[in-house]
């Protein structure tokens, strides 16, 4: 059993579904299919990128009902940053380090938000595509049929999402 410090603060149900969503963004993420047929790396870096596109997938969902998605989306946030936290710790990384790379994370995290969100939302592949070779592949040399297959993975994963009520997602 889990034990939050203040967690009689917070709403159970919001920590719940927050839990549930994370749960299944990281276990989208680790489909051997990005790894194995995508050309991503299969490193921290790559899992992490993976991590990125299906949160921001799920964060672009949960945007269009902010009234009463707001809280929920906070609460993935901070757990998904809480547990790289963790993570970092486990793997011996320092305080101040952790620190550092958590910044970063975060900063890396807005940054392909904003260049997924431009992407789609000008319904331009063109921007997708570089925006997907820049942050997913930026240390490897994909074959472009598997930046083209990973965009349009995104793309499809969106459009799935949009058919999908908040209810179904909460």
């Amino acid at each position: 059993m889990r034990i939050k410090l203040f967690s009689f603060f917070k709403n159970s149900n919001i920590d719940m579904i927050s839990e549930k969503l994370y749960i299944t963004i990281v276990e989208h993420a680790r489909q051997k299919e990005f790894y194995l047929n995508y050309g991503v790396a299969d490193s921290s870096d790559g899992r992490f990128d993976m991590i990125v596109v299906h949160l921001f997938l799920l964060f672009r969902r949960l945007k269009s009902d902010p009234f009463r998605t707001k809280e929920l989306s906070q609460a993935i946030f901070d757990l998904t940053f809480a547990d790289m936290d963790k993570n970092l710790r486990e793997m011996g990384v320092g305080d101040i380090g952790v620190n550092h790379r958590i910044k970063g994370m975060v900063k890396a995290f807005y940054g392909r938000v904003a260049a997924y969100e431009k992407g789609i939302t000008l319904n331009d592949t063109y921007l997708l595509e570089a925006a997907v070779e820049k942050n997913i592949y930026r240390k490897i040399s994909p074959k472009n049929s598997q930046i083209k297959k990973l965009t349009l993975y995104i793309r499809n994963e969106a459009q799935n999402l949009e058919n999908q009520s908040i209810d179904e997602l909460m």
